[in-house]
């Protein structure tokens, strides 16, 4: 029994040593989690930003080959008409109003002619263009085009080079009037179909050698495609000099009545196919726009002079203005306004300066390029670079210059304005008078973006490199953390 007891004794503390030395071990057991830690870059709070460009400093014409134009926006001053009744039809023109005759036979041979009444005899070639437009045929037919007149009078001999359309088909024909009767010196082989909604361009190249005179003539439609061509010589009884130039429409035989339209008249002492345009850098595209900002040509400059084919519109738009368009390879482009008439054979001259912008180290370190136009070293004010603030809190930004570390070109005159909208500051760079310690701008807080803008001008083509910083602060006054950003311009 006590044995027993014994053994039920031992077993119970048996049971309560290893209870007990399982509690221990099981509370000393530890587990372990795996935990990563990872640095992301953060970018700066201030930043650089910007893109290369081109800066369009202006235009002027150096040259202009037309004698006269008219777009027919209104009846043109100093014109005159022999025969015909010659009224401005609103909205109806190629663009915008255009000129509308009706022939009374009134005129030389029974035509009728609106001329400008400046006389070419002077002149031993000239070119003649005008857009036309059939409205109503007389007689079976209408003739509709460009006559060259020997005198302003009703008695006078004329060469008539005209559209000739008998029922919807065309032709390019070149009569003479003696005086007393009609003969036709040229029709063309080629026709082409003609409604009362079709423009024809009507391209005429006059010359004179002695008693001799040469006529020829082109049709296009309105994309400038021919679809008639041919040339005469006049020489004998039929020869004359012409005086005076202008638009006539007349029906077939003795019946009036017929109506055409007319549009961008253009007479010129050489070609007026073509706006010229100089100073464009070699692979620049230049877009030649309308008045109404459509595009009317554009061509690529190989470094010389820039050939704009503006045959389908020769005077540019309602002939109230146009826009030169430049575009350089990987740079925004710039725009000039011309605010005159801008016709078939001016000749331009164009100011395009290049700002190329590169921007490293996480857009805190900035180069600029200047490239001045071979006519012009005055770069007009420009945005050449922003600064865009990413944090939450204001920071205080100016410039700094650093002469002893720059090369100044005699001449170079630099202004460099920093602004946040509001307010601005500057910082002036004058090579005639370099400073010898660096030259600072006052503080100025950004909380969002801030412009540096740079106006410079040279009075010799002289190279600068100048070094410049973007120095931030927390605080203006005790300066607090502050940073700095270099600039390079290079001019």
């Amino acid at each position: 029994m006590n044995g027993l007891l014994s053994l039920r004794v031992l077993f119970v503390l048996m049971f309560l040593f290893l209870f007990g030395f399982l509690t221990v071990c099981y509370s000393s057991h530890y587990v372990f989690y795996s935990v990563s830690i990872g640095f992301v870059p953060q970018p700066p709070p201030l930043m650089f930003n910007g893109s290369s460009f081109c800066v369009c400093g202006g235009s002027y014409r150096v040259g202009r080959a037309s004698l006269t134009f008219s777009d027919f926006e209104g009846l043109p001053d100093g014109w005159g008409s022999l025969g015909g009744s010659w009224v401005i039809s609103v909205g109806a023109g190629f663009r915008g109003n255009s000129l509308w005759g009706t022939d009374n036979n009134g005129g030389p041979g029974g035509s009728s002619i609106y001329y400008w009444g400046f006389s070419v005899s002077s002149y031993t070639s000239f070119s003649v263009s005008v857009k036309v437009r059939q409205v109503a045929q007389a007689g079976g037919a209408v003739y509709m085009g460009v006559t060259l007149l020997q005198s302003n009078s009703v008695s006078s001999r004329s060469y008539e080079i005209s559209v000739y359309v008998s029922g919807t088909t065309g032709y390019l024909d070149i009569w003479y009037w003696s005086g007393n009767r009609w003969t036709r010196l040229y029709r063309s082989t080629q026709s082409f179909y003609v409604d009362g909604t079709r423009w024809f361009i009507l391209l005429i190249n006059y010359s004179r050698v002695a008693t001799t005179n040469t006529i020829s003539a082109t049709v296009y439609d309105v994309n400038g495609n021919v679809l008639a061509s041919g040339s005469i010589q006049i020489r004998g009884a039929r020869f004359f000099t012409p005086s005076y130039v202008g638009v006539s429409v007349d029906g077939s035989g003795s019946v009036a009545g017929a109506q055409a339209m007319f549009d961008d008249f253009v007479t010129s002492i050489g070609s007026h196919m073509y706006v010229l345009v100089e100073g464009v850098p070699q692979g620049y595209r230049v877009e030649l726009y309308d008045d109404e900002d459509r595009l009317v040509a554009e061509a690529v400059s190989d470094g010389g002079v820039v050939r704009l084919d503006v045959l389908r519109d020769v005077v540019v738009g309602r002939g109230l203005g146009a826009t030169f368009k430049i575009y350089g390879e990987g740079l925004n482009p710039c725009s000039v306004l011309i605010e005159e008439a801008v016709v078939g054979g001016d000749y331009y001259r164009v100011l395009i300066h290049s700002v190329l912008v590169n921007l490293s180290d996480h857009l805190t370190r900035a180069e600029i390029l200047v490239s001045f136009s071979p006519y012009s070293l005055t770069l007009p004010e420009t945005q050449a670079l922003s600064v865009l603030n990413q944090d939450l809190m204001p920071y205080h930004v100016r410039l700094v210059f650093y002469p002893n570390s720059s090369v100044v070109g005699e001449g170079l005159k630099l202004l460099i304005k920093l602004s946040n909208g509001t307010s601005s500051t500057t910082l002036v760079i004058d090579g005639s008078t370099p400073p010898s310690q660096p030259v600072y701008t006052d503080f100025l807080p950004i909380i969002t973006e801030a412009s540096i803008n740079v106006t410079m001008s040279k009075d010799v083509n002289t190279q600068s490199d100048l070094s410049l910083e973007l120095i931030y602060c927390s605080d203006p006054i005790s300066r607090g953390v502050c940073v700095h950003y270099p600039i390079t311009v290079r001019v």
